[in-house]
C-alpha cells in the first residue's frame, strides 16, 4: 500500500497537482489598499472629483493576477473605490486594446467592488500577505495618509521586509505612519511647518529614497505638495524627468513617480516578490 501511495504522490508531483518545498508554503496574496475619498480639496476652498488613477492600479493588478497572485482589496470605509474621472482614458494606455481590457479586469474584480475595511486584513493576519500596494490618484492625499489602521499594515510589511509598493501620489500614504498623522495632514495644507519635523521624528521611512508625483507635474492647486510632505518628513526625495517613467527601490519600498512609470513599477514588485 505505501508503494502505491508513494506512486500516486510522484505522479501528482509530475502533474503540478502537489509540489514540495518552500515556493509551496509562500503566500499568493497581495493586498491592495484603496482610497475612498471622492473630493480633492484645493486652494481657495474649492474641490474637484478624485479617486485612483486607473492606469496605475489596472496596470500591476493586471501583471500580479497574471503571475498567479490573488488581490484583496481594502479601504478606509469599505465603500467602492472608484476612478478619478480624468484617468479613465486610452490615453494612459499603450493601446485602446490595453485600456479596454483593463476596464474589464477591474470590473471582475469583486473584492474591488466589495473590499474589506482595513481592519480587516489586519484581524485576519498579514502574514498570508506577500505584498502590499497603493496606487495613486489624488485620493490617498485626502484619507489613506492619516489612516491610523494603514499606519499598522505599513509598519507590518516594513519590519518583516516585504515589499511595500506605492505609485504616484500613492507615497504619500507612507505618512498615515508618522505620529500624529491627522494634525501632519492639516499642518501641511495650512502651511505651518514648525511641527512636522518632530512630528516626523520616529518615521520608520525616514531617510529612505522615495519617488513620488513631482511638483514640476503637479497642475491642480492642491492644498499641499506630495514632494514636500514627504521630504519634511525626512524622506529622500528622488523625481525624474516630468511625464517619464521613474521607479526606485529602497529596501522594501517601491515607489514610482507618475502614470507612465506603470508598467515599470509593476516589473519591479514582481522581481521584488520573486526575490522573496
Amino acid at each position: 500500500m505505501r508503494n502505491i501511495t508513494a506512486l500516486v504522490v510522484l505522479v501528482l508531483s509530475a502533474l503540478g497537482v502537489v509540489s514540495f518545498g518552500a515556493s509551496a508554503d509562500a503566500p499568493k496574496r497581495v493586498l491592495v489598499v484603496m482610497s475612498n475619498a471622492r473630493l480633492l480639496p484645493l486652494k481657495g476652498g474649492k474641490a474637484r472629483p478624485t479617486g485612483y488613477f486607473l492606469n496605475e492600479l489596472a496596470i500591476p493588478a493586471m501583471k500580479l493576477a497574471d503571475a498567479g497572485y490573488e488581490l484583496v482589496f481594502a479601504s478606509p470605509t469599505g465603500a467602492t473605490p472608484r476612478p478619478d474621472p480624468i484617468s479613465d482614458s486610452p490615453r494612459h494606455f499603450a493601446s485602446r486594446a490595453e485600456y479596454d481590457r483593463a476596464r474589464r479586469f477591474l470590473r471582475s474584480q469583486v473584492s474591488l467592488q466589495h473590499p474589506q475595511v482595513l481592519a480587516q486584513p489586519l484581524g485576519d493576519g498579514l502574514e498570508q500577505y506577500a505584498a502590499v500596494l497603493v496606487p495613486g490618484g489624488h485620493a490617498p492625499m485626502v484619507d489613506l495618509m492619516k489612516d491610523g489602521e494603514l499606519a499598522k499594515i505599513l509598519k507590518h510589511f516594513h519590519e518583516h521586509k516585504k515589499p511595500t509598493a506605492l505609485i504616484c501620489h500613492g507615497p504619500v500614504a507612507l505618512l498615515a505612519a508618522v505620529r500624529e498623522a491627522s494634525d501632519y495632514q492639516t499642518e501641511m495644507a495650512h502651511g505651518n511647518l514648525d511641527r512636522l519635523a518632530k512630528l516626523g521624528a520616529d518615521w520608520f521611512y525616514r531617510g529612505y529614497r522615495v519617488a513620488v508625483f513631482s511638483q514640476a507635474e503637479e497642475k491642480l492647486p492642491v492644498s499641499f505638495q506630495v514632494e514636500d510632505a514627504l521630504r519634511i518628513a525626512g524622506a529622500t526625495v528622488d523625481v525624474g524627468a516630468p511625464g517619464k517613467s521613474h521607479v526606485v527601490i529602497d529596501r522594501e519600498l517601491i515607489t514610482a513617480q507618475n502614470p507612465a512609470s506603470a508598467g515599470e513599477f509593476a516589473d519591479a514588485l514582481l522581481a521584488a516578490l520573486a526575490r522573496k
